[in-house]
Protein backbone atom coordinates (compact mmCIF):
# COMPACT_ATOMS: atom_id res chain seq x y z
CA UNK A 1 0.00 0.00 0.00
CA UNK A 2 2.82 2.42 1.11
CA UNK A 3 4.35 1.73 -2.54
CA UNK A 4 1.09 2.74 -4.15
CA UNK A 5 0.47 5.93 -2.54
CA UNK A 6 4.08 6.87 -3.33
CA UNK A 7 3.49 6.08 -7.24
CA UNK A 8 0.60 8.30 -6.76
CA UNK A 9 2.28 11.42 -5.50
CA UNK A 10 4.98 10.73 -8.08
CA UNK A 11 2.77 9.94 -11.17
CA UNK A 12 -0.14 11.82 -10.38
CA UNK A 13 0.15 14.40 -7.10
CA UNK A 14 3.11 16.85 -9.17
CA UNK A 15 2.63 19.74 -10.96
CA UNK A 16 3.17 18.58 -14.40
CA UNK A 17 -0.51 16.94 -14.26
CA UNK A 18 -1.99 18.50 -11.30
CA UNK A 19 -1.65 21.83 -13.85
CA UNK A 20 -2.77 20.16 -16.59
CA UNK A 21 -6.22 18.47 -14.79
CA UNK A 22 -6.99 21.79 -13.50
CA UNK A 23 -6.71 23.32 -16.98
CA UNK A 24 -8.94 20.28 -18.74
CA UNK A 25 -11.66 20.35 -16.27
CA UNK A 26 -11.56 24.62 -16.65
CA UNK A 27 -11.96 24.32 -20.53
CA UNK A 28 -14.79 21.65 -20.50
CA UNK A 29 -16.90 23.83 -18.02
CA UNK A 30 -16.09 26.74 -20.53
CA UNK A 31 -16.78 24.36 -23.69
CA UNK A 32 -20.26 23.61 -21.16
CA UNK A 33 -21.45 26.56 -20.36
CA UNK A 34 -20.88 28.46 -24.02
CA UNK A 35 -22.25 25.43 -25.88
CA UNK A 36 -25.57 26.21 -23.28
CA UNK A 37 -25.29 30.21 -23.53
CA UNK A 38 -25.05 30.39 -27.35
CA UNK A 39 -27.97 28.28 -28.07
CA UNK A 40 -30.50 30.75 -29.05
CA UNK A 41 -33.15 28.76 -30.92
CA UNK A 42 -36.08 29.20 -29.14
CA UNK A 43 -37.91 27.18 -30.68
CA UNK A 44 -35.78 24.01 -30.45
CA UNK A 45 -35.71 21.44 -27.28
CA UNK A 46 -33.20 23.08 -25.89
CA UNK A 47 -34.51 25.79 -23.47
CA UNK A 48 -33.20 27.47 -20.82
CA UNK A 49 -32.95 30.97 -18.75
CA UNK A 50 -30.03 32.12 -21.18
CA UNK A 51 -32.03 31.84 -24.60
CA UNK A 52 -35.17 33.18 -23.23
CA UNK A 53 -36.66 36.49 -22.43
CA UNK A 54 -37.84 37.37 -18.63
CA UNK A 55 -41.38 37.33 -19.99
CA UNK A 56 -40.49 33.26 -21.85
CA UNK A 57 -38.12 32.13 -18.56
CA UNK A 58 -41.02 33.30 -15.72
CA UNK A 59 -44.01 31.65 -17.54
CA UNK A 60 -42.03 28.35 -18.45
CA UNK A 61 -41.00 27.99 -14.90
CA UNK A 62 -44.88 28.99 -13.62
CA UNK A 63 -46.06 26.27 -16.25
CA UNK A 64 -43.41 23.47 -15.08
CA UNK A 65 -44.26 24.80 -11.58
CA UNK A 66 -48.45 23.96 -12.09
CA UNK A 67 -48.06 20.51 -14.32
CA UNK A 68 -44.61 19.02 -12.52
CA UNK A 69 -45.06 16.01 -10.77
CA UNK A 70 -47.69 13.13 -10.78
CA UNK A 71 -49.91 12.98 -14.38
CA UNK A 72 -53.47 13.45 -13.08
CA UNK A 73 -56.54 13.83 -15.42
CA UNK A 74 -57.69 17.43 -13.92
CA UNK A 75 -53.58 18.61 -15.29
CA UNK A 76 -54.27 16.85 -18.47
CA UNK A 77 -57.28 18.23 -19.25
CA UNK A 78 -56.22 21.66 -18.16
CA UNK A 79 -52.73 21.13 -20.54
CA UNK A 80 -55.36 20.24 -23.30
CA UNK A 81 -57.11 23.05 -23.00
CA UNK A 82 -54.63 25.53 -22.84
CA UNK A 83 -53.40 23.89 -26.07
CA UNK A 84 -56.66 24.21 -27.66
CA UNK A 85 -57.24 27.72 -26.87
CA UNK A 86 -53.82 28.63 -28.27
CA UNK A 87 -54.09 26.41 -31.56
CA UNK A 88 -57.75 28.08 -32.14
CA UNK A 89 -56.23 31.50 -31.40
CA UNK A 90 -53.35 30.68 -34.21
CA UNK A 91 -54.60 28.70 -36.87
CA UNK A 92 -57.65 31.19 -36.95
CA UNK A 93 -54.98 34.12 -37.50
CA UNK A 94 -56.27 36.02 -34.84
CA UNK A 95 -52.50 37.03 -33.68
CA UNK A 96 -49.89 39.50 -35.52
CA UNK A 97 -45.91 39.53 -34.61
CA UNK A 98 -46.47 42.35 -32.57
CA UNK A 99 -46.28 42.73 -29.08
CA UNK A 100 -49.40 41.67 -27.24
CA UNK A 101 -50.12 42.14 -23.14
CA UNK A 102 -52.56 39.47 -23.23
CA UNK A 103 -49.70 36.88 -24.27
CA UNK A 104 -47.62 35.39 -21.38
CA UNK A 105 -43.96 35.63 -23.55
CA UNK A 106 -45.51 38.78 -25.29
CA UNK A 107 -46.72 37.05 -28.46
CA UNK A 108 -49.27 34.10 -29.17
CA UNK A 109 -47.28 32.43 -31.14
CA UNK A 110 -44.50 31.90 -28.40
CA UNK A 111 -47.06 30.89 -26.10
CA UNK A 112 -48.12 27.98 -28.19
CA UNK A 113 -44.77 27.03 -29.37
CA UNK A 114 -43.73 26.97 -25.71
CA UNK A 115 -46.80 25.36 -24.93
CA UNK A 116 -46.75 22.61 -27.50
CA UNK A 117 -43.02 21.91 -27.50
CA UNK A 118 -42.30 21.85 -23.77
CA UNK A 119 -45.59 20.25 -22.26
CA UNK A 120 -48.03 19.35 -24.67
CA UNK A 121 -46.10 16.90 -26.87
CA UNK A 122 -43.72 15.60 -23.65
CA UNK A 123 -46.71 15.13 -21.65
CA UNK A 124 -48.96 13.17 -24.35
CA UNK A 125 -45.99 11.09 -24.74
CA UNK A 126 -45.94 9.83 -21.74
CA UNK A 127 -49.54 9.71 -21.39
CA UNK A 128 -49.48 7.30 -23.88
CA UNK A 129 -46.10 5.23 -23.31
CA UNK A 130 -47.92 2.55 -21.35
CA UNK A 131 -50.38 1.47 -24.28
CA UNK A 132 -47.50 1.80 -27.20
CA UNK A 133 -45.11 -0.15 -24.95
CA UNK A 134 -48.09 -2.77 -24.02
CA UNK A 135 -48.54 -3.18 -27.92
CA UNK A 136 -44.43 -4.26 -28.44
CA UNK A 137 -44.49 -6.54 -25.33
CA UNK A 138 -47.93 -8.07 -27.15
CA UNK A 139 -46.40 -8.41 -30.95
CA UNK A 140 -42.88 -9.92 -28.86
CA UNK A 141 -45.12 -12.22 -26.68
CA UNK A 142 -46.79 -13.81 -30.11
CA UNK A 143 -43.54 -13.76 -31.90
CA UNK A 144 -42.30 -16.30 -29.36
CA UNK A 145 -44.31 -19.42 -30.27
CA UNK A 146 -43.94 -18.00 -34.01
CA UNK A 147 -40.25 -18.71 -33.63
CA UNK A 148 -39.86 -21.67 -31.43
CA UNK A 149 -42.16 -23.08 -33.68
CA UNK A 150 -39.56 -22.96 -36.78
CA UNK A 151 -36.99 -23.57 -33.70
CA UNK A 152 -35.36 -20.23 -34.25
CA UNK A 153 -33.33 -19.94 -30.83
CA UNK A 154 -31.37 -15.91 -31.51
CA UNK A 155 -34.98 -14.21 -31.96
CA UNK A 156 -36.62 -16.17 -29.53
CA UNK A 157 -34.50 -15.34 -26.95
CA UNK A 158 -34.69 -12.18 -28.10
CA UNK A 159 -38.08 -11.59 -28.22
CA UNK A 160 -38.36 -13.13 -24.84
CA UNK A 161 -35.87 -10.92 -23.16
CA UNK A 162 -38.05 -7.98 -24.78
CA UNK A 163 -41.05 -9.26 -23.09
CA UNK A 164 -39.37 -9.60 -19.94
CA UNK A 165 -37.69 -6.25 -19.81
CA UNK A 166 -40.45 -4.26 -21.08
CA UNK A 167 -43.28 -4.82 -19.69
CA UNK A 168 -45.71 -3.30 -16.90
CA UNK A 169 -43.75 0.18 -17.64
CA UNK A 170 -45.56 3.13 -17.55
CA UNK A 171 -44.72 6.84 -17.22
CA UNK A 172 -47.18 8.93 -13.97
CA UNK A 173 -44.72 12.03 -13.48
CA UNK A 174 -44.24 14.64 -15.64
CA UNK A 175 -41.00 16.78 -15.47
CA UNK A 176 -38.51 18.56 -17.92
CA UNK A 177 -36.02 15.82 -19.26
CA UNK A 178 -34.20 17.53 -22.00
CA UNK A 179 -31.42 18.44 -19.22
CA UNK A 180 -30.83 15.27 -18.90
CA UNK A 181 -31.17 14.01 -22.47
CA UNK A 182 -28.38 16.78 -23.33
CA UNK A 183 -26.23 15.40 -20.40
CA UNK A 184 -26.00 11.95 -21.72
CA UNK A 185 -25.37 13.64 -25.12
CA UNK A 186 -22.16 15.80 -23.94
CA UNK A 187 -19.18 14.27 -24.65
CA UNK A 188 -16.28 17.16 -24.71
CA UNK A 189 -15.25 15.76 -21.46
CA UNK A 190 -14.16 12.83 -23.37
CA UNK A 191 -11.85 13.94 -24.89
CA UNK A 192 -10.60 15.71 -21.99
CA UNK A 193 -10.25 12.21 -20.47
CA UNK A 194 -8.07 10.81 -23.11
CA UNK A 195 -6.02 13.54 -23.13
CA UNK A 196 -5.34 13.37 -19.50
CA UNK A 197 -4.96 9.59 -19.99
CA UNK A 198 -2.23 10.24 -22.24
CA UNK A 199 -0.34 12.92 -20.50
CA UNK A 200 -0.07 10.47 -17.28
CA UNK A 201 0.81 7.61 -18.64
CA UNK A 202 3.42 9.03 -21.12
CA UNK A 203 6.14 10.04 -19.13
CA UNK A 204 5.78 7.09 -16.59
CA UNK A 205 8.74 4.63 -17.13
CA UNK A 206 10.59 7.77 -18.81
CA UNK A 207 12.05 9.65 -15.88
CA UNK A 208 12.96 6.83 -14.08
CA UNK A 209 15.10 5.09 -16.82
CA UNK A 210 16.86 7.75 -18.01
CA UNK A 211 17.81 8.55 -14.17
CA UNK A 212 18.63 4.76 -13.51
CA UNK A 213 16.61 4.82 -10.41
CA UNK A 214 13.73 2.31 -12.25
CA UNK A 215 17.30 -0.29 -11.76
CA UNK A 216 17.72 0.62 -8.03
CA UNK A 217 14.13 -0.08 -7.34
CA UNK A 218 13.77 -3.73 -8.99
CA UNK A 219 16.47 -4.58 -7.06
CA UNK A 220 14.75 -4.16 -3.78
CA UNK A 221 13.12 -7.01 -2.64
CA UNK A 222 9.54 -5.44 -2.12
CA UNK A 223 10.44 -3.04 -5.48
CA UNK A 224 10.67 -5.85 -7.92
CA UNK A 225 7.89 -7.60 -6.86
CA UNK A 226 5.22 -4.41 -6.78
CA UNK A 227 6.82 -2.17 -9.22
CA UNK A 228 4.67 -2.91 -11.77
CA UNK A 229 1.71 -3.22 -10.46
CA UNK A 230 2.23 -0.15 -8.35
CA UNK A 231 2.50 2.38 -11.17
CA UNK A 232 -0.48 0.76 -13.36
CA UNK A 233 -3.03 0.83 -9.83
CA UNK A 234 -1.66 4.53 -9.22
CA UNK A 235 -2.14 5.84 -12.96
CA UNK A 236 -6.09 3.70 -13.38
CA UNK A 237 -6.82 5.49 -9.63
CA UNK A 238 -5.84 8.94 -11.14
CA UNK A 239 -7.83 8.02 -14.25
CA UNK A 240 -10.87 7.01 -12.03
CA UNK A 241 -10.39 10.59 -10.17
CA UNK A 242 -10.40 12.83 -13.08
CA UNK A 243 -13.46 10.94 -14.61
CA UNK A 244 -15.43 11.80 -11.19
CA UNK A 245 -14.22 15.34 -11.27
CA UNK A 246 -15.48 15.89 -15.23
CA UNK A 247 -18.67 13.89 -14.78
CA UNK A 248 -19.26 16.23 -10.99
CA UNK A 249 -18.37 19.40 -13.35
CA UNK A 250 -20.63 18.00 -16.27
CA UNK A 251 -23.88 17.17 -13.59
CA UNK A 252 -23.49 20.85 -12.12
CA UNK A 253 -23.06 22.64 -15.25
CA UNK A 254 -26.35 21.15 -16.58
CA UNK A 255 -28.15 21.53 -13.18
CA UNK A 256 -27.39 25.07 -13.27
CA UNK A 257 -28.56 25.44 -17.18
CA UNK A 258 -31.50 23.33 -17.06
CA UNK A 259 -32.23 22.24 -13.26
CA UNK A 260 -31.86 18.45 -13.79
CA UNK A 261 -35.25 17.58 -11.73
CA UNK A 262 -36.95 14.07 -11.93
CA UNK A 263 -34.09 11.74 -11.28
CA UNK A 264 -36.06 8.97 -10.17
CA UNK A 265 -38.41 8.27 -13.25
CA UNK A 266 -37.38 6.09 -16.07
CA UNK A 267 -34.93 6.65 -18.58
CA UNK A 268 -37.63 6.01 -21.10
CA UNK A 269 -39.07 9.53 -19.89
CA UNK A 270 -36.85 10.54 -22.62
CA UNK A 271 -38.55 10.28 -25.93
CA UNK A 272 -35.35 9.27 -27.30
CA UNK A 273 -34.66 6.51 -25.07
CA UNK A 274 -38.30 4.58 -25.37
CA UNK A 275 -36.36 1.92 -26.70
CA UNK A 276 -33.83 1.36 -23.97
CA UNK A 277 -33.68 -1.94 -22.76
CA UNK A 278 -32.72 -0.94 -19.04
CA UNK A 279 -35.53 0.10 -17.07
CA UNK A 280 -33.54 2.33 -14.64
CA UNK A 281 -34.07 5.98 -13.53
CA UNK A 282 -32.78 9.07 -15.06
CA UNK A 283 -30.01 9.38 -12.13
CA UNK A 284 -29.09 5.33 -12.19
CA UNK A 285 -28.68 6.07 -16.23
CA UNK A 286 -25.90 8.79 -15.88
CA UNK A 287 -23.96 7.14 -13.28
CA UNK A 288 -24.18 3.55 -15.21
CA UNK A 289 -23.09 5.48 -18.76
CA UNK A 290 -20.23 7.51 -16.46
CA UNK A 291 -19.15 3.98 -14.76
CA UNK A 292 -18.97 2.24 -18.37
CA UNK A 293 -16.67 5.56 -19.69
CA UNK A 294 -14.77 5.04 -16.18
CA UNK A 295 -13.93 1.45 -16.98
CA UNK A 296 -13.31 1.94 -20.84
CA UNK A 297 -10.59 4.96 -19.76
CA UNK A 298 -8.92 2.27 -17.59
CA UNK A 299 -8.24 -0.40 -20.19
CA UNK A 300 -6.93 2.72 -22.46
CA UNK A 301 -4.55 3.55 -19.51
CA UNK A 302 -3.83 -0.22 -19.00
CA UNK A 303 -3.23 -0.44 -22.80
CA UNK A 304 -0.89 2.52 -22.76
CA UNK A 305 1.04 1.69 -19.77
CA UNK A 306 1.77 -2.05 -21.63
CA UNK A 307 3.28 0.41 -24.42
CA UNK A 308 4.74 2.85 -22.35
CA UNK A 309 6.63 -0.22 -20.85
CA UNK A 310 8.21 -1.45 -24.19
CA UNK A 311 9.66 1.58 -24.70
CA UNK A 312 12.63 3.98 -22.93
CA UNK A 313 11.70 7.28 -24.99
CA UNK A 314 8.14 9.36 -25.25
CA UNK A 315 8.40 9.88 -29.16
CA UNK A 316 7.38 6.43 -30.07
CA UNK A 317 4.98 6.19 -27.45
CA UNK A 318 3.19 9.13 -28.27
CA UNK A 319 2.59 8.48 -31.47
CA UNK A 320 1.24 5.08 -30.83
CA UNK A 321 -0.96 6.67 -28.15
CA UNK A 322 -2.55 8.98 -30.88
CA UNK A 323 -2.52 6.44 -33.73
CA UNK A 324 -4.35 4.10 -31.48
CA UNK A 325 -7.21 6.49 -30.18
CA UNK A 326 -8.04 7.22 -34.34
CA UNK A 327 -8.15 3.84 -34.50
CA UNK A 328 -10.03 3.01 -31.47
CA UNK A 329 -12.42 5.85 -32.08
CA UNK A 330 -12.97 5.08 -35.68
CA UNK A 331 -13.70 1.21 -34.97
CA UNK A 332 -16.13 2.48 -32.34
CA UNK A 333 -18.34 4.04 -34.60
CA UNK A 334 -19.48 0.96 -35.78
CA UNK A 335 -21.14 -0.09 -32.42
CA UNK A 336 -24.52 0.60 -33.76
CA UNK A 337 -23.91 -0.99 -37.15
CA UNK A 338 -26.10 -3.74 -38.57
CA UNK A 339 -23.11 -4.99 -40.26
CA UNK A 340 -22.60 -8.21 -37.72
CA UNK A 341 -18.46 -8.25 -38.46
CA UNK A 342 -18.38 -4.24 -37.92
CA UNK A 343 -20.30 -4.80 -35.23
CA UNK A 344 -18.08 -7.26 -33.70
CA UNK A 345 -15.27 -5.46 -34.16
CA UNK A 346 -16.24 -2.47 -32.63
CA UNK A 347 -17.11 -4.64 -29.32
CA UNK A 348 -12.91 -4.82 -29.19
CA UNK A 349 -12.55 -1.27 -28.58
CA UNK A 350 -12.58 0.50 -25.01
CA UNK A 351 -13.30 3.82 -26.97
CA UNK A 352 -16.72 2.02 -27.23
CA UNK A 353 -17.73 2.02 -23.62
CA UNK A 354 -17.16 5.98 -24.03
CA UNK A 355 -19.83 5.56 -26.66
CA UNK A 356 -22.79 3.50 -25.01
CA UNK A 357 -24.91 6.14 -24.65
CA UNK A 358 -25.80 4.58 -27.91
CA UNK A 359 -26.71 0.90 -26.52
CA UNK A 360 -28.61 2.43 -23.86
CA UNK A 361 -30.77 4.09 -26.10
CA UNK A 362 -32.52 1.31 -27.62
CA UNK A 363 -31.99 -2.74 -27.83
CA UNK A 364 -28.90 -3.84 -29.93
CA UNK A 365 -28.09 -7.30 -30.03
CA UNK A 366 -25.36 -9.97 -31.35
CA UNK A 367 -25.14 -13.24 -31.61
CA UNK A 368 -23.31 -15.02 -29.28
CA UNK A 369 -22.61 -19.38 -30.53
CA UNK A 370 -26.14 -19.09 -31.69
CA UNK A 371 -27.71 -17.10 -28.38
CA UNK A 372 -29.32 -13.42 -28.70
CA UNK A 373 -27.06 -11.30 -26.28
CA UNK A 374 -27.47 -7.35 -25.93
CA UNK A 375 -24.87 -6.16 -27.57
CA UNK A 376 -23.88 -3.37 -24.38
CA UNK A 377 -23.40 -6.59 -21.94
CA UNK A 378 -21.07 -8.57 -24.76
CA UNK A 379 -19.09 -5.47 -25.49
CA UNK A 380 -18.78 -4.67 -21.72
CA UNK A 381 -17.66 -8.55 -21.15
CA UNK A 382 -15.35 -8.19 -23.97
CA UNK A 383 -13.23 -5.24 -22.10
CA UNK A 384 -13.07 -7.01 -19.23
CA UNK A 385 -11.63 -10.14 -21.13
CA UNK A 386 -9.14 -7.15 -22.45
CA UNK A 387 -8.07 -6.06 -19.70
CA UNK A 388 -7.68 -9.44 -18.23
CA UNK A 389 -5.48 -9.90 -21.01
CA UNK A 390 -3.58 -6.84 -20.84
CA UNK A 391 -2.95 -7.50 -17.29
CA UNK A 392 -1.64 -10.99 -18.32
CA UNK A 393 0.53 -9.67 -21.48
CA UNK A 394 2.36 -6.86 -19.05
CA UNK A 395 2.79 -9.39 -16.39
CA UNK A 396 5.06 -11.52 -18.97
CA UNK A 397 6.37 -8.36 -20.60
CA UNK A 398 7.59 -7.37 -16.87
CA UNK A 399 9.17 -10.80 -16.16
CA UNK A 400 11.04 -10.98 -19.30
CA UNK A 401 12.45 -7.68 -18.90
CA UNK A 402 13.49 -8.87 -15.47
CA UNK A 403 14.60 -12.11 -16.80
CA UNK A 404 17.12 -10.00 -19.74
CA UNK A 405 18.43 -8.14 -16.59
CA UNK A 406 19.47 -11.11 -14.85
CA UNK A 407 20.90 -12.65 -17.61
CA UNK A 408 22.80 -8.94 -17.95
CA UNK A 409 24.09 -9.45 -14.74
CA UNK A 410 25.46 -13.03 -14.94
CA UNK A 411 27.55 -12.31 -18.08
CA UNK A 412 28.81 -9.41 -16.63
CA UNK A 413 29.83 -11.80 -13.51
Amino acid sequence: MKIILFEIRKNIIRRNIIIPMVILLCVNAIVLCTGVINNTDLFSDDVTIYNLSKEEWNYYRELHKHFDGTITEKKQDELIELYKNLNKRISSGEFNSEYSEEARTGFFIGDYRLVESQFYLPMKYMVSYADENRRLVDEAAENISFYESFHNRFETEKNQYIVSQYKNRSLNSFFDVNGWKKLFQYNFSDVAVIIFIILCVLPLFYKERISGMEEILICTKRGKKTYLSAKYISIILGIVFFVFLVSITNYIGFDVAYGLKGMGIPVYAIEEYKYTPYGITLFQAYLLLVALKTFGAAVVSTFFCLIASRFYGTITPFVIFVGSVVAGLYISGFICSDNAVLSYLATFSPFSLFKARYLVKELYEVSFMGHFCPRLGFCMFMQVLLEIVLIVVSIMNYKMMMGNRDGRKDAFK
